[in-house]
């Protein structure tokens, strides 16, 4: 019942993360309505915006979740899953 940007957010990742785009989509855009800065709140809506071909919506997400964070740790951050990593060979 919660109608905060974490809850969308959260709500929005575990749409994107059972492949559900349509509903991670617009959840995440609830998330994004108050125009945060939030870093995670931004990886995630770039990232579902990614799985739905929109590759210049989510550059732009993105960048805007790095902008002043050039170290944010997105291959380590557990909270980000987006796709298995590859092996160290």
């Amino acid at each position: 019942q919660r109608r905060d940007i974490f809850t969308d957010d959260t709500l929005a990742w575990a749409y994107f993360q059972n492949h559900r785009l349509a509903e991670a989509a617009a959840t995440s855009a609830r998330a994004l309505r108050t125009g945060t800065r939030d870093r995670q709140v931004l990886y995630h809506a770039a990232a579902i915006h990614h799985a739905l071909g929109k590759h210049a919506e989510a550059r732009r997400l993105l960048d805007r979740a790095l902008l002043g964070h050039p170290h944010f740790a997105v291959v380590t951050d557990d909270r980000v899953r987006m796709r298995p990593l590859r092996p160290m060979p």
